[in-house]
């Protein structure tokens, strides 16, 4: 959904963790000058994610805002999905546990590109407050000092915790197919 670490080249400080290879590099794969100003479109779902399911509908709701907070480059509503005790896993990388530390992959990711991530939620289970959804997504991040965009695909799976009345990630694993 939306997990996603550039895994080419994004960041300066945190140049090997990319930004969420998170949903999705990423978001998980999910870039050097300003994020591209346009709304992510609604990610797509496959016929049997049950939107007729309001918590389902809720996570798939949670995956569009997610794009759309990635797209703006915006790192406050772009860590909210997120809970203060995830731990992200992304493919060849140590986890990152804690809020903090996705913020600051978040932080360096967007002060050097622009980015774009499209979800598919290929599956989404809902057993009381917890839930998990597996994915498929691109990111794509262009260098704001220019340059050519990266373009990253991945496969993820994330555990999702209701808090506050809000899904957030709890858990996230990602990996790149390209």
């Amino acid at each position: 959904m939306m997990s996603l670490y550039p895994r080419r080249a994004c960041m300066a400080p945190l140049d090997r963790a990319g930004v969420l290879g998170l949903l999705m590099c990423v978001a998980a794969a999910s870039a050097p000058a300003v994020l591209i100003a346009q709304v992510a479109p609604a990610p797509a779902a496959a016929a049997d994610v049950d939107l007729s399911n309001p918590d389902v509908a809720a996570i798939a709701q949670v995956a569009k805002d997610f794009s759309q907070a990635y797209a703006a480059g915006d790192v406050d509503r772009t860590v909210s999905f997120y809970s203060p005790e995830v731990i992200y896993m992304a493919n060849g990388m140590p986890n990152h546990a804690g809020r903090d530390i996705v913020r600051q992959i978040y932080e360096g990711a967007f002060a050097a590109n622009r980015g774009h991530v499209d979800v598919h939620l290929d599956e989404v289970k809902v057993f009381g407050d917890v839930a998990y959804d597996r994915a498929t997504f691109t990111v794509t991040l262009t260098p704001k000092a220019g340059g050519k965009p990266s373009v990253s695909k991945g496969r993820l799976l994330e555990i999702l915790h209701k808090e506050g009345g809000k899904w957030r990630t709890f858990r996230v694993m990602t990996n790149a197919t390209e």
